[in-house]
């Protein structure tokens, strides 16, 4: 399943973030959002873009952070700053068929599955976890994890259809 989110619930402690320089984008083309799903950490920023020929109009109303409503011309950015942790759905107003996630993160052990379902956590430490994954139309379902320092741990999650 691709752009399902997939975090620890009980990451180990103090552990440390990867250097975060790269500017998180959320485009806007072909009336989509590109990519679908970006993930960043609490006070992180979004550079919402609209590389469209046509007006859009970015919304979202979370739960924790800061409600916005902005119109976008073509070629216009918007940065917009998330301060914490939760799954912001983004709406664009004026094409109903149009939604995003920004999917704001509380420590660095989250990712969005690719194409082929599958993700990675760099440098988790040995240990047992508990992985949650989202998706936006299949819900929510956990699973456990046995992480070692010998091999790559592996786990097949399944999600079904509500």
């Amino acid at each position: 399943v691709r752009y399902a989110v997939v975090w620890v619930e009980n990451p180990p402690p103090h552990a440390p973030w990867p250097g975060h320089d790269a500017k998180i984008e959320m485009d806007q083309k072909a009336c989509d959002f590109i990519p679908r799903v970006v993930r960043i950490p609490a006070g992180g920023t979004v550079d919402f873009l609209n590389n469209d020929r046509l007006l859009h109009n970015i919304h979202a109303v979370p739960k924790l952070n800061v409600s916005f409503n902005r119109t976008q011309p073509k070629s216009r950015t918007i940065p917009v700053t998330f301060a914490k942790p939760e799954i912001v759905r983004i709406d664009c107003d004026l094409h109903s068929w149009m939604r995003g996630w920004v999917v704001v993160m509380a420590h660095p052990f989250y990712a969005v599955t690719g194409a082929d379902g599958q993700f990675t956590f760099d440098h988790l430490p040995a240990g047992r976890y508990t992985l949650h994954v989202w998706h936006e139309r299949l819900g929510d379902v956990s699973a456990t994890v046995d992480v070692t320092d010998k091999a790559p741990a592996r786990t097949t999650i399944e999600m079904k259809a509500r």
